[in-house]
């Protein structure tokens, strides 16, 4: 009986072993990775299989989640943790055996064990071929699972791609059309009214000003200025000059110019508008 649980552990190891590398590992690898002791107490009444599996560089006690194994030179090292803390060692009798001694809070004991590792081997070298046969017949079918998996996610991407191009070709003819109907004199009349709020200009630059100014701006979608605004007026007196700076200083005082609807930016990203400095701030 203690024998088929040292055949069900080589066949789970070489399972495992198959399905996660990429090569399907050798007898001899896999035999390496597995140590099994049969151990019986002095009388041959009790006996309990101890069996070691290595996994990369660790070594674990097949049926103990917690013990901790270290392997020496010799032999093996146990440390079992509380409830039944206690120390196990295994090391090899001069006669060829092994002697598995325990000291713990369940009590001591000393057995005499036998290596099974030839036992192992040839179980591995048999059901090999089996396993294997049966681990790649099952890599295909989850292959093929993934592939018409992938299959369907590529296609619903192609269809929302798609999706994706005719709604952001219907927002922009959608934006457009309303963009032309937006009255750019109700843009104008926005900015010149929040302008009006900000104007500050020098004494007497109203009444030295007899034509319009006019501004060039351009804006970013959130109204914040892109670049200072530009003189367009063609008059260039003193007294012009000196309206525009107090135009210029106006509109950047109070930018951004939040009141202007987004959804039309395409109607007011560049504006120009023309305005009477005596009528600013009034």
């Amino acid at each position: 009986m203690q024998l088929v649980k040292v055949f069900s552990i080589a066949i789970s190891l070489l399972m495992s072993a198959t399905g996660l590398k990429a090569e399907t590992p050798t007898v001899e690898e896999l035999a390496n990775s597995i140590t099994a002791f049969l151990c019986e107490d002095d009388k041959g009444v009790a006996s309990i299989p101890l069996i070691f599996t290595r996994s990369e560089d660790k070594w674990i006690l097949n049926g103990s989640s917690t013990a901790s194994v270290t392997m020496n030179e010799k032999g093996f090292m146990l440390n079992f943790p509380s409830p039944n803390q206690g120390i196990g060692i295994i090391n090899p009798n001069q006669n060829g055996s092994w002697k598995y001694e325990y000291l713990g809070e369940a009590g001591s004991w000393e057995m005499v064990c036998s290596i099974r590792n030839d036992f192992t081997r040839i179980l591995i070298d048999i059901i090999r071929p089996q396993i294997i046969e049966s681990a790649t017949a099952f890599s295909l079918l989850e292959y093929q699972e993934m592939i018409t998996a992938n299959n369907i996610i590529k296609s619903l991407r192609i269809d929302l791609d798609k999706s994706f191009s005719e709604i952001e070709r219907l927002a922009s003819e959608l934006s457009e059309a309303r963009a032309e109907n937006y009255n750019n004199t109700e843009v104008a009349n926005i900015i010149i009214n929040k302008m009006g709020l900000c104007w500050n200009p020098p004494v007497g630059v109203e009444n030295g000003v007899t034509k319009n100014m006019i501004l060039g701006l351009k804006f970013d979608i959130d109204g914040s200025l892109v670049e200072s605004p530009v003189n367009l007026t063609p008059e260039s007196g003193v007294g012009s000059l000196q309206a525009f700076e107090a135009a210029r200083r106006a509109v950047i005082r109070c930018s951004p110019f939040n009141e202007l609807d987004p959804n039309m930016y395409q109607a007011w990203k560049e504006i120009t508008i023309k305005f009477n400095p005596k009528n600013l701030g009034r």
